[in-house]
């Protein structure tokens, strides 16, 4: 009887950003030492009840051994399975479980609006609502004056409990300011709006448009 092979990936509760999957498992072994095949299984319940994909007679690989589903899973929690057959007896199987999330963090910046025209350098309010439909992972921040010059570095947030901080400035321009958010599970979330400084006797810039957010922050934090 072939001993049961382990899963190696996706590993238990993990949330991937694809729905074509490719499971792997390391290789298991047999008494007799027969070449092993492998069959698996993919199911929307735990109880393996609907089987949304299925192949047999799996040519075992170097370790470990990989399969590429050959159908496009929807976003929602699967389970899978994997045992090893010898040509006379299957073994047992091994069971993990993925999800499919491919949904972006819902990431506002509330305050400033976009377009504020503010009066002081100093304690500039910053608002923000993340919601997700999975777990966030890290938010970052950072300001620009609109020519890209970096006012504030990129900064990171506790976002899964904080809604607001202040920040301050050192010109009357127009600025930048820009939000990044990924969830667990990797999506990607860059928004950004801009706003102006003009303190009573200074001479702030004309109002600037939105600009591309993914280029502002360092290779590290996207």
């Amino acid at each position: 009887l072939p001993v049961s092979p382990t899963i190696s990936s996706p590993s238990n509760d993990t949330l991937v950003t694809t729905r074509n999957i490719t499971l792997s498992w390391n290789n298991a072994t047999d008494v007799n030492s027969q070449n092993l095949t492998y069959n698996l299984q993919v199911a929307t319940s735990s109880t393996f009840a609907t089987v949304v994909y299925s192949a047999s007679a799996i040519t075992s690989g170097p370790q470990p051994t990989r399969h590429n589903v050959t159908v496009d899973l929807n976003r929602t929690t699967y389970w899978w399975r994997v045992r090893a057959a010898d040509g006379l007896e299957n073994g047992t199987y091994n069971t993990g479980n993925f999800t499919i999330d491919l949904t972006t963090p819902n990431a506002t910046i509330d305050q400033p609006v976009q377009g504020a025209n503010l009066t002081s350098q100093s304690n500039i309010q910053f608002n923000w609502t993340i919601r997700d439909n999975g777990a966030i992972g890290r938010c970052y921040y950072n300001i620009t004056r609109i020519t890209n010059v970096l006012e504030v570095g990129d900064t990171e947030l506790n976002c899964t409990s904080a809604t607001n901080l202040t920040f301050t400035v050192t010109a009357d321009t127009d600025y930048r300011i820009n939000l990044r958010v990924n969830d667990t599970a990797g999506n990607l979330n860059l928004t950004n709006l801009t706003f102006t400084v003009t303190t009573p006797g200074g001479g702030g810039g004309g109002g600037g448009g939105g600009g591309s957010a993914d280029q502002l922050f360092s290779a590290g934090n996207i």
